[in-house]
């Protein structure tokens, strides 16, 4: 009987493995990025959380920072609510402006470009159409309330039986080598506290200087433009381009042409 490579049944079994890694992974997303997302939020809160356990119970020292994270929350949507509020009030017949240009532009590529071939309308339609849209908007507000659920229980957890949970992984290890495991689980929290601290500063500094440069140009609104655009950034690429994009065309509409050269001029140079 002829054997097999060794070479090839190796290959062979990485891909397998791999295969299996990559399917376990997909089916298994609605569990992993939950899990994730807590584990990353538990080891930025401990810091916090090991504060107000020296004054109070663990169980009261975490929900007094559920409390606390929303209250932050509930005051960045008030800003965000309440100035898009008033602006979309500034705008709100700019809407019948775009409906008509949107339309001319649709005609103009289904007749001169696809010579009635496709219909873009028809396309939209089917994929963002009010039946359709409202459909994905409820399946995905769905998922992301069962996932948002999900993490604040297991973060809820992780941080309740944390130590436990140290007291588990450094257990698996022989006595030489659990200091170690130790500085690696403590440097894996300041990671990921530093990560969240240079965000957030960068959010800070970023929303600040759109925000002024908007309001030296004259832009209403100045600094609901400029923090929505910082907090935009953290997408690379595409986020820095919708942020600058948005005050643009607002300013075009409201302030003229060279006022929306002067803005994109000034998000390019911040």
């Amino acid at each position: 009987m002829k054997q097999i490579n060794p070479t090839i049944a190796n290959t062979v079994n990485y891909i397998f493995l791999i295969t299996f890694a990559v399917v376990f992974l997909y089916v298994a997303r609605f569990v992993l990025i939950p899990l994730t997302f807590s584990i990353f939020f538990a080891l930025l809160f401990y810091p916090l959380n090991n504060f107000f356990e020296r004054i109070m119970p663990r169980m009261l020292a975490i929900l007094l920072i559920y409390l606390l994270l929303l209250i932050v929350i509930a005051g960045i949507f008030y800003f965000f609510g309440s100035q898009f509020y008033h602006l979309f009030q500034h705008i709100k017949n700019v809407g019948q402006s775009f409906s008509k240009i949107w339309e001319e532009a649709v005609n103009f590529i289904d007749t001169k470009v696809f010579r009635g071939n496709i219909s873009i309308q028809k396309l939209f339609e089917q994929n963002f159409g009010a039946g359709g849209f409202i459909a994905k908007t409820i399946s995905s507000s769905t998922n992301f309330i069962i996932g948002l659920m999900q993490t604040i229980v297991y973060n809820f957890l992780f941080l309740l039986y944390r130590t436990s949970f140290k007291n588990f992984i450094t257990s698996r290890f022989s006595e030489s080598k659990k200091e170690y495991v130790t500085d690696i689980l403590y440097n894996i929290q300041k990671v990921a506290q530093n990560y969240f601290l240079g965000i957030s500063l960068n959010v800070v500094i970023l929303g600040t200087m759109n925000g002024l440069g908007l309001w030296l140009i004259g832009i209403s609104y100045p600094f609901l433009f400029g923090y929505f655009a910082a907090i935009l950034a953290i997408i690379p690429y595409i986020g820095t381009f919708i942020g600058g994009f948005i005050p643009s065309i607002y300013a075009l509409i409201n302030n003229g042409l060279l006022t929306a050269v002067f803005v994109v001029l000034w998000y390019t140079g911040v």
